[in-house]
């Protein structure tokens, strides 16, 4: 997991992690990522670009084994609508016979509660409620796609562009701002 988590592995070199205030200190303080110095390929790499990257987005998001039922495949992806926080599934046994109760929680309340700091509101939701709202946008999308290709090819066209469009001012804004310090 080590090799996964550091940009060395990728053939990089990672200068400028710690510093220290002054030099009676005895311990390294810790430097945000952004003030991190990447030279990029510098070295023979380890992994490849792709698997890094498919790594850290799977490492965004801690699952935990659970061994009574399989992990929930909507972990991570549910926000609170207030807070903007990320919703935690939860599994509770209801009754002697081995049902569950399943849901998702706001973590903002469910770890402010412990703390006696009411930061949101107990937010909840039922996993068999989200599962059939998901499976309900579904078929939606899918009828208007049948009813109206034309129409939904075009708006993808155009979404598509948009997203082009945007994506190419944020790398003019990068590629000029590099120019400026070089």
């Amino acid at each position: 997991m080590r090799i996964l988590d550091r940009p060395e592995y990728l053939g990089h070199v990672v200068n400028f992690r710690t510093r220290r205030d002054s030099y009676k200190d005895n311990f390294p303080t810790p430097n945000a990522k952004e003030d991190w110095k990447i030279f990029e390929n510098r070295h023979e790499t380890i992994i490849e670009q792709s698997v890094f990257d498919t790594m850290q987005k799977l490492r965004g998001t801690p699952r935990r084994q659970d061994k009574s039922a399989p992990p929930n495949p909507l972990t991570g992806l549910l926000f609170c609508h207030d807070c903007k926080a990320k919703m935690y599934n939860s599994r509770r046994w209801k009754n002697t016979i081995g049902a569950t109760k399943d849901s998702y929680d706001c973590s903002t309340y469910t770890l402010g509660k412990n703390k006696f700091v009411e930061q949101c509101s107990g937010h909840f939701i039922r996993t068999d409620v989200v599962r059939e709202l998901v499976l309900d946008s579904i078929r939606n999308i899918c009828g208007y796609v049948r009813e109206s290709q034309a129409e939904f090819i075009e708006k993808i066209r155009e979404e598509s562009v948009l997203h082009r469009g945007e994506t190419a001012k944020s790398h003019k804004k990068i590629i000029a701002k590099n120019e400026r310090q070089c």
